[in-house]
């Protein structure tokens, strides 16, 4: 990125206007003098984003000011998740299979995985929800609230309070052609929507706009195709739906 910025720094200097657009605050302040911020297709102010700080520019962005957190003591509860030497071969020739992975994340504690994509990370999130399964892998492999469900199903996993917010939006959290009450239904089915049999499509409509409402989700309702969604609309949606299930574990993957 500073490669960028070194070439689009030199032809602003040779004379050349250069608008640049993006939502990172950090690219605003280091590369740009001037700076125009919209909100719901207005213009909420012009700006020199060097004489403004993150909170300024933030607020002007969402429209009210960011809450503050302080951090308090954390007592972990019971284990939630708990891997044990965790081996899966990647179904992909140019993935990364896992090799005994171990770790376990409690109640109440916000575990990290970190390192530069294409690492197995991937893998891994797959193996976790059920993406991926290997028969030869032991069934407490994964456990999820102290139940094996390494040979689980999706579906399984889902039953015992495990939750998956994936990386990829289009094609994996959400179908792009369907709606946001098909999508939505597509994971909560169990939220009250299905009896008998039959999809309560009054129910399914309910929550996919208790989402949408909840997590400021900018769209024309819960008819809109996924599709036409903005990635972050999108990505708010798929997170509101998750959350709504009130899971016991919930895993979202972040490039």
């Amino acid at each position: 990125m500073q490669k960028l910025f070194k070439v689009l720094r030199r032809l602003a200097s040779e004379g050349c206007s250069i608008l640049y657009i993006s939502h990172k605050l950090d690219e605003i302040q280091s590369l740009c003098e001037n700076a125009t911020v919209m909100r719901g297709g207005r213009v909420t102010g012009n700006v020199d984003p060097r004489k403004e700080t993150h909170a300024s520019l933030a607020q002007l962005m969402v429209g009210h000011s960011l809450p503050d957190y302080t951090r308090r003591e954390h007592n972990p509860g019971d284990v939630r998740l708990a891997v044990k030497n965790l081996s899966v071969a990647s179904p992909d020739p140019f993935g990364i299979s896992l090799d005994n992975v171990p770790f376990a994340v409690h109640a109440g504690e916000i575990f990290g995985i970190a390192g530069v994509s294409g690492n197995g990370q991937a893998e891994l999130l797959a193996a976790l929800s059920g993406e991926i399964r290997d028969k030869h892998v032991s069934a407490d492999a994964v456990a999820i609230c102290g139940k094996a469900a390494a040979r689980l199903t999706a579906g399984g996993r889902r039953r015992l309070g495990f939750a998956f917010v994936p990386e990829e939006r289009l094609g994996r959290g959400a179908v792009p052609a369907m709606s946001l009450a098909e999508n939505g239904l597509l994971t909560a089915h169990r939220e009250k929507m299905v009896k008998g049999g039959w999809i309560k499509a009054g129910a399914v409509k309910a929550f996919a706009d208790r989402a949408s409402q909840s997590f400021d989700v900018r769209c024309g309702g819960s008819g809109e195709l996924a599709q036409s969604l903005s990635g972050g609309n999108l990505q708010k949606f798929i997170v509101g739906r998750e959350i709504f299930q009130e899971p016991k574990v919930l895993a979202s993957s972040r490039s």
